[in-house]
């Protein structure tokens, strides 16, 4: 998968999360905001109620239980964002995969494949792993052994024969490398901000 295809990707990955995200955590903040907001008034009823330090000392009662209800509800927040997050990139993932197998059938999968062994003295490499339903791969002319194994899409691994080395341009590998790209850099699966 070439770099700019890559970019296209992560493209992709960070403007849909990133749409139907901020779409969610503004009704999330919102429902914070109402809350904030009926606390206030139950704050300013009390105080209004009495004038002593018994009105002092359930105001610091009150300020503490509003503390903890809205650190609470924060944290219930927090969770929520967060199982959404993972289950609308999990989609995203599955929607991924669709595309990639709808590439492998594709002519412009075979002239990728050419492309990319080209790039390689592919006779220094005895062993290419490809996946069990990978038919270009498949009826590819290759010297060494092959080895069908199920789950890697699309792609190849190549394993040099001094069996130190190996080159994975496997469809899987590429997907756990966007994965761990998005982990790292999306700020998703991190604390999140205090946006106060």
């Amino acid at each position: 998968m070439d770099n700019q295809n890559r970019e296209q990707l992560y493209k992709y990955f960070h403007d849909s999360i990133r749409k139907d995200a901020d779409v969610k955590i503004k009704a999330l903040r919102e429902e914070i905001d109402a809350m904030r907001h009926e606390a206030e008034v139950m704050f300013e009823n009390a105080l209004k109620e009495d004038q002593t330090h018994a009105v002092n000392t359930a105001k610091e009662d009150i300020s503490h239980e509003f503390q903890m209800r809205l650190t609470a509800k924060k944290y219930e927040l927090d969770l929520t964002i967060k199982e959404k997050r993972q289950k609308l990139l999990d989609e995203l993932l599955v929607q991924l995969n669709e595309r990639l197998i709808s590439f492998r059938e594709s002519k412009q999968y075979g002239l990728w494949i050419k492309d990319k062994l080209k790039l390689i003295a592919i006779d220094e490499y005895d062993k290419m792993e490809i996946d069990e339903n990978d038919q270009t791969l498949a009826s590819y002319k290759y010297d060494g052994q092959k080895i069908m194994t199920s789950g890697l899409l699309a792609g190849f691994i190549l394993h040099h024969h001094d069996g130190n080395s190996l080159i994975d341009e496997s469809f899987k590998n590429k997907i756990e490398e966007v994965k761990l790209w998005f982990y790292a850099n999306s700020g998703w699966f991190s604390e999140p901000e205090d946006n106060q």
